[in-house]
């Protein structure tokens, strides 16, 4: 009995401890940076933005870094599946370079795709 109310306490402790909304996002050389969620600026600032927003939407939003023709780009994903969002594409320097799925865009042609930011709470399903 001794046994089980100790492995009881030690599932609970060890249960506890994991937080859930910790994040296992890994971050990849880009830009000629190490972390590019720290640099650039305007990516740092972007995700800064998202973790401080309240709003019931934010659960939606989602970053995910990706390679277009040898060139490291940023794609702002939105998953509502109750809105038509056109996510937009920027390169290095913040710069607009198109929306996912334009001419130039699509799943298919854009490689080395990783989610590097979401929420704790994020709505979307990444499997």
């Amino acid at each position: 009995m001794k046994k089980i109310l100790l492995g009881i306490v030690s599932a609970a402790i060890l249960g506890h401890g994991c937080k859930k909304d910790e994040l296992d996002v890994p971050v990849i050389d880009a830009c000629g940076v190490d972390n590019p969620l720290e640099n650039p600026e305007w990516l740092a600032s972007e995700v800064q933005r998202r973790q401080n927003d309240t709003s019931p939407y934010a659960v939606f939003g989602y970053i995910e870094q990706a390679v277009y023709a040898g060139e490291t780009l940023f794609i702002l994903f939105d998953c509502n599946p109750a809105a038509n969002s056109a996510m937009p594409i920027l390169d290095c320097s913040g710069a607009s370079i198109g929306f996912l799925g334009d001419e130039n865009y699509t799943l298919a042609n854009l490689t080395a795709r990783t989610v590097i930011f979401r929420p704790s709470d994020s709505a979307c399903n990444f499997d």
